[in-house]
């Protein structure tokens, strides 16, 4: 049976969960972590039964190979533990073993909402009336386009995609999505075209 690395099994006193691991989406950053949200749950996986929401999974592997080290504790929804408690608990236990085995946190990145990231493409006309678009590409399935224009803007189209995304590679949708800001001269052409929901430009310091 080949082994899928978006979904592992746990097995415990109350039977057998899923525990969805974190894959690599075409939408989330490495390295440094997107969002504040992102960083506040890094490493802490969801535990599902039968689709409903169980506990949480804390888990930090070190090394590769034959010598990779998996520490890891789970942290159950009970009557008398609820879900943002088990989150809490999930987290001082990642914190600490953190700290015990001398991992480095990381940082949320300051450029989150400027940086295009792997799969997903703008795609804008540079002449003619204004035709643009978002696009995903991934080996071996097909292209995933949504249209920017009166139907959907901007953000919307990018949100739209990226739900596309997550039901193609049955995953969840980030709770918290920064939409990356295009390249000044896609900016240009997309306010004249009249596109709606454009993020704000900041202006540089002089």
């Amino acid at each position: 049976m080949a082994w899928n690395p978006h979904k592992a099994r746990q097995f415990g006193p109350q039977g057998d969960v899923q525990v969805d691991v974190a894959p690599d989406l075409p939408f989330l950053g490495v390295g440094r972590w997107k969002t504040a949200d992102t960083y506040a749950k890094r490493r802490i996986f969801p535990i599902k039964d039968d689709g409903s929401l169980v506990g949480y999974r804390a888990m930090i592997q070190q090394g590769r190979g034959v010598n990779r080290q998996t520490h890891s504790e789970v942290f159950r929804i009970t009557p008398l533990v609820n879900e943002a408690m088990a989150m809490a608990m999930a987290q001082r236990w990642r914190d600490k073993k953190e700290a015990e085995l001398g991992i480095l946190s990381g940082r949320v990145s300051s450029k989150s909402a400027s940086r295009f990231v792997p799969g997903i493409s703008l795609v804008v006309s540079s002449s003619g009336p204004c035709r643009a678009s978002w696009r995903w590409s991934s080996p071996g399935r097909p292209t995933v386009t949504k249209y920017i224009g009166k139907k959907l803007g901007y953000a919307s189209a990018y949100k739209a995609l990226v739900l596309r995304i997550c039901n193609i590679l049955d995953c969840p949708v980030p709770q918290d999505l920064p939409v990356p800001m295009p390249n000044p001269v896609q900016y240009l052409r997309l306010q004249s075209g009249g596109i709606s929901e454009l993020p704000e430009r900041r202006a540089k310091p002089r």
